[in-house]
């Protein structure tokens, strides 16, 4: 990914942030107060303030923004590119290329010893003799390039026309004699000489010259004279008497034949220096160098020979030069991890040779940099910026964001705490009347319990508590007044006119009629509730579910209805045939009957009877339902009733409902 796409990915992040909390600011606005609402609120307004004021800082660093007042302090890079330039310099030039500094660093770091621990691994030298092979073609490239081989032919012949070559040698040669120097050349030459003569197979060399010369040269007298023995004689005689000469000269410092070398020298380099013909000859000799064609085209193909053997090595997996590159590098790495002193003798020459060049590289650097920079264009140089921190800057947008939110956050939690007087609420649920509404180990559980205080939570400025009662004792509350709501009644206004208002639909719910099967196959049961006269009814106590029909059935005589405490205990009834059938919800009476089949208290077709639904008699709602005679002792009631239903209403717009509803369902199969 390049440094472009990165920024603009970066920009992208740090914008849909902000539009983000924008978008949570603006919904949380129009929905109805509410715990999770205003701190959802308050913390997008938080981040949105953080967000906008980072953006500015950022933005402000490149770009001109036309804000009134502050509009000149923007655009900060660009307006001070050349004072950037000049301290940018001046930052390089004092922190890093101080000629102290560089050469505390050189002995601090010790690079002598390091780069002999790096050589000491065979793969790191191995690797350095892999990629100086890598170099090797490119240079041989460079020098078979025709334009860089006429200028080093060029550079060569002017360095060869301005050489005087007599006077030239004879000074090198002076050099060499000064001090008494060609002498001890001439001792190991001496030495070198007489080793020679001792050996045997030289011995055996001039005896056979010897022989040679007298069978050439005197031929009769080989018929008479012993030439082998004269031969072998005279090479040792000849080899001793060389050998007492050379001794003799290098045992006598004043020896006249030590004495006449030492005059022969001097003369030879006085001659090179002033001879007129030495000096001809030494002209000649530097045109031979500059001008023959044949000398060239000799030193072309030498160097043809030699770059190919080079190519040809380098290629080759058993290559000389790179085994010859790791064997010195070896070399160099033992030589210096076993000598201290040479490698405190190497960092002090680094050193060294840091604080004699810092002076001028510091200069050059320091002032490239500074014309550098002044010389970028102001939007260049921003852009230049910008792609390389500029990903970093937007991080800082987006931290923006996040503090500013957790700010809000902390802000609102403390406010709350503060500023809130939270007003003690009891509310009552159904203890029997599962799964919807009933008491588990104590405490209130089931769909409409998650689903009130689902919608609790996001109510503001009530501490709330749910108590679990006989359905038939609620209703007995709000119809006294002395309790404030109940969960969960259907809209029945005509028969139970104590209860009002009614809260938004929590759930929809199906009453049936569950029968025993023998009563199903008695007769088709099609018609509710015609059908079922001359059958006793089940039902909760204080349940009012079968409709107008069948309470006027029931008045009438047709049918008898027989209350039960619960769904538990209604449908052991049934099972136990002291009814026929159960009205109530179609989920509560299956949930009830699994949990019974479950415990081993229900054995169906067995000690109990088989049952099945008869019968949908109707499909109604669940309500929180308040109290109407509460003679105004609940002077909250009007804002609770506006922040129960908003709430329920948001849960459903928001797909909290249905995600309470699903799992519950999920989890209580």
């Amino acid at each position: 990914m390049t440094k472009e796409e990165e920024l603009k990915r970066s920009k992208l992040l740090a914008l849909s942030l902000l539009a983000g909390v924008c978008i949570v600011f603006v919904v949380t606005s129009l929905l109805p107060r509410g715990l999770w609402t205003d701190g959802l609120r308050a913390v997008s307004e938080a981040a949105m303030v953080g967000a906008l004021a980072d953006w500015f800082a950022v933005v402000a660093l490149f770009r001109k923004v036309p804000i009134p007042f502050v509009s000149r302090h923007t655009a900060i890079i660009p307006n001070n590119k050349d004072r950037i330039a000049d301290n940018l310099a001046g930052f390089v030039e004092d922190k890093f290329l101080k000629p102290e500094s560089l050469a505390a660093v050189i002995l601090k770091t010790d690079p002598a010893t390091s780069v002999a621990a790096w050589l000491k691994e065979p793969a790191n030298r191995s690797y350095l003799a892999t990629h100086l092979a890598k170099l090797v073609p490119e240079i041989l490239a460079t020098a078979d390039d025709a334009r860089i081989q006429q200028l080093l032919k060029d550079a060569l012949h002017a360095a060869i026309g301005k050489l005087d070559m007599a006077p030239t040698l004879g000074t090198v040669i002076g050099g060499l004699t000064r001090d008494g120097r060609h002498q001890e050349l001439l001792d190991d030459g001496m030495r070198a000489l007489i080793g020679l003569l001792n050996r045997p197979s030289t011995r055996e060399v001039i005896a056979e010259l010897i022989a040679s010369w007298l069978k050439r040269e005197h031929a009769a007298m080989e018929l008479v004279l012993p030439t082998e023995w004269i031969s072998d004689n005279g090479a040792v005689m000849i080899a001793s008497t060389l050998n007492n000469i050379m001794e003799n000269v290098a045992a006598d410092k004043d020896h006249k034949l030590r004495l006449r070398f030492d005059e022969m020298v001097q003369s030879f380099v006085v001659r090179l220096q002033t001879d007129p013909a030495f000096i001809a000859k030494g002209e000649e000799f530097k045109h031979y160098l500059r001008d023959s064609e044949t000398f060239n085209r000799y030193t072309l193909d030498l160097w043809r020979s030699v770059r190919d053997w080079i190519k040809a090595d380098i290629d080759a997996e058993d290559s000389r030069l790179n085994a010859g590159v790791v064997q010195a590098s070896a070399w160099l790495s033992e030589e210096l991890l076993t000598h201290p002193e040479m490698r405190a003798s190497l960092n002090q020459h680094l050193a060294g040779m840091a604080r004699t060049l810092a002076p001028a590289l510091s200069s050059f650097l320091t002032r490239h940099i500074s014309d550098t920079v002044k010389a970028w264009d102001n939007k260049d140089m921003s852009r230049q910026i910008e792609l390389n921190i500029g990903k970093d800057l937007q991080f800082i947008r987006v931290n923006g964001t996040l503090v500013g939110g957790m700010v809000g956050l902390l802000l609102y939690v403390v406010s709350t705490f503060v500023h809130a007087a939270d007003i003690p609420v009891t509310v009552y649920a159904d203890a029997g009347y599962p799964p919807y509404s009933y008491e588990k180990d104590g405490k209130p559980a089931g769909l409409y319990h998650d689903i009130v205080q689902a919608a609790f939570s996001h109510m503001q400025g009530y501490k709330i508590e749910v108590h679990t009662v006989p359905w038939k004792r609620g209703m007995a509350l709000l119809k006294s007044g002395t309790g404030f709501a109940l969960y969960p009644p259907y809209m029945n206004t005509k028969d139970e006119p104590w209860t009002w208002p009614y809260s938004q639909p929590l759930f929809e719910e199906h009453v049936v009629a569950y029968c025993r099967k023998d009563v199903i196959a008695a007769k088709p049961r099609k018609r509710w509730p015609e059908d079922f006269y001359g059958l006793t009814i089940g039902n909760n106590a204080g349940f009012i579910v079968g409709g107008e029909a069948f309470d006027a059935a029931v008045k009438a005589g047709h049918l008898r209805i027989e209350e039960g405490k619960d769904s538990e205990t209604n449908i052991i009834k049934l099972g136990m045939k002291r009814i026929d059938c159960y009205i109530n919800d179609r989920v509560s009476i299956q949930w009830t009957l699994n949990q019974l089949k479950a415990s081993g208290k229900y054995h169906e077709g067995l000690a109990h009877a088989e049952l099945a639904e008869a019968i949908q008699i109707a499909a109604n709602q669940g309500y929180l339902g308040y109290t109407s005679r509460d003679k105004g002792r609940y002077t909250y009631k009007s804002d609770f009733v506006k922040q129960f239903d908003a709430a329920i209403q948001q849960m459903k717009r928001s797909g909290e409902m249905d995600t309470i509803t699903r799992n519950f369902f999920k989890t209580h199969q």
